[in-house]
């Protein structure tokens, strides 16, 4: 799926219908709609949907606006060969914030969740 061809707006409004067959078990008819609004191939297509699945719990447009930015990323990795570093940053983000918040205030459980909703589980799996 190309960032540069689809808005922000426009896959904030698919994901609810994607979501919506996903909870139905349809997955495939999750990436023909995805296919046929965005004019994507098929492996695009795809991502996207398995991008919607692993964050049940985020509002739409927060998933749209992290698609767009992975996409972009991966984008600017395959030009710079960096993506490596980009994921690293971001997961030191994460844990500075994490040292930020006052244990009283956010359970790790809690913390876990948030972290989960804005990053894959490879990126969990670096924390370690």
């Amino acid at each position: 799926m190309s960032a540069e061809s689809i808005s922000a707006r426009e896959l904030a409004a698919l994901v609810k219908p994607v979501r919506a067959l996903l909870t139905k078990k349809n997955k495939e008819a999750a990436v023909m709609l995805v296919r046929e609004r965005t004019k994507c191939g098929l492996e695009e297509s795809k991502e996207f949907v398995k991008h919607v699945e692993s964050r049940p719990a985020a509002r739409a447009q927060d998933v749209a606006e992290l698609w767009i930015g992975v996409t972009l990323g991966e984008a600017a990795a395959d030009e710079m060969e960096s993506e490596p570093q980009l994921a690293a940053r971001s997961i030191a983000q994460s844990v500075e914030a994490r040292e930020a918040v006052d244990a009283k205030d956010m359970s790790l459980a809690e913390w876990y969740a948030r972290f989960m909703q804005t990053h894959s589980y490879r990126e969990w799996e670096q924390l370690s």
